[in-house]
């Protein structure tokens, strides 16, 4: 009776001390967020570097690790201190494949803002390669197609989306559209109107929502224009003119359009 008395109460004092422990590690994260919250961030900083130092098995790493990361990007405007901070997150959460994935993301973003594109394709391939839904995959693929356009590597932009070149809409209609959208761009911009017109005339079919059918029509009525099509292109002015952002551009399209008729 002595001995389960013993054990009952050893259990009883290492789940008191379990539970100061994590108030402990609770209370030096949860003070970082109210400073975070305040807009003192050199004081949030410190404090989440304190958690991560003394935390080695916290459960809250993993926000702590993005408050410094957004802490680094949005608030300091220190570019490379965010790519420090994502190769230490990477080199932690290497094993876990949905963490890699947005780090593999963010890691692509900064690169790019760094004016490094060639680092970003190589951070969006790894983020293509780990993206754990096809819908992850698709949104990878479409911002290493951005990157490879604006590269002027039209074809390597639209090999990446080859694998959804055939994608109907029917389940992720925003990608698809931007997909078929993103295509279009690629072969207008080397020059091959035929191919442009085609895939630009699946991104309107696809019904994703009135941004997309406007970015999609705005680009066809220029294959259009650039096949002196004018007719054409502006029947497809009219038809998105009241749907675009921003109408009065697309009304000076089409005021364009009649003074050149």
């Amino acid at each position: 009776m002595k001995i389960l008395l013993g054990i009952f109460f050893l259990g009883l004092v290492l789940l008191l001390i379990s539970g100061c422990l994590e108030k402990e590690e609770d209370a030096v994260f949860n003070e970082a967020e109210k400073y975070f919250a305040t807009g003192r961030f050199n004081q949030a900083r410190m404090l989440y570097l304190e958690y991560l130092d003394k935390n080695e098995y916290g459960t809250k790493r993993y926000a702590a690790w993005n408050r410094l990361l957004s802490l680094r990007m949005d608030v300091f405007r220190d570019l490379y201190g965010a790519l420090d901070i994502l190769k230490a997150m990477q080199m932690e959460y290497h094993q876990d494949q949905d963490k890699l994935w947005v780090i593999s993301s963010r890691s692509a973003e900064v690169y790019y803002r760094l004016g490094k594109p060639r680092e970003s394709l190589r951070a969006w391939n790894t983020s293509i390669m780990l993206a754990p839904t096809v819908r992850d995959k698709k949104q990878s693929s479409l911002k290493y197609a951005g990157v490879a356009i604006s590269l002027g590597e039209f074809r390597e932009a639209r090999e990446i989306l080859m694998e959804f070149k055939d994608c109907s809409g029917d389940i992720d209609a925003d990608l698809c559209s931007r997909i078929h959208y993103t295509r279009g761009k690629s072969y207008y911009l080397e020059g091959f109107l035929d191919q442009a017109e085609i895939s630009l005339a699946r991104a309107l079919s696809i019904d994703a929502g009135n941004d997309y059918l406007a970015m999609a029509g705005i680009l066809q009525a220029e294959v259009l224009l650039e096949r002196n099509e004018s007719g054409l292109a502006g029947e497809i002015l009219k038809k998105i003119k009241e749907i675009h952002p921003n109408p009065e551009a697309v009304n000076a399209r089409l005021k364009y359009l009649s003074i050149q008729d």
